[in-house]
């Protein structure tokens, strides 16, 4: 919630929140991105993963496979800070 905020604070709308809960794939990752890129009013996407449960790694390749199975063609920035974390931010690069 504190990145909606802070989006928000810098007078960036946001359109929608998600929390994995903990308990992402990356197969609900990519079910995610494809859910949000429905709405052709999306105009960019940003991703901040912070926790212990979330695997970063297994977000990483979430976002890989919606990049590879949907074309995104929005500006997509992803932070991942947690398990794994060095292992997703090779994956996104």
């Amino acid at each position: 919630m504190n990145t909606v905020d802070a989006l928000t604070g810098a007078n960036i709308p946001v359109a929608n929140f998600l929390d994995t809960g903990g308990k992402a794939t990356a197969a609900t990752v990519a079910a995610s991105f494809r859910l949000v890129l429905a709405d052709p009013r999306v105009r960019a996407l940003f991703v901040n993963i912070f926790g212990g449960l979330t695997r970063c790694d297994m977000i990483a390749e979430g976002v890989l496979r919606a990049y590879r199975e949907l074309g995104v063609a929005v500006p997509v920035v992803v932070r991942l800070r947690g398990t794994n974390e060095g292992c997703g931010q090779r994956v996104v690069s």
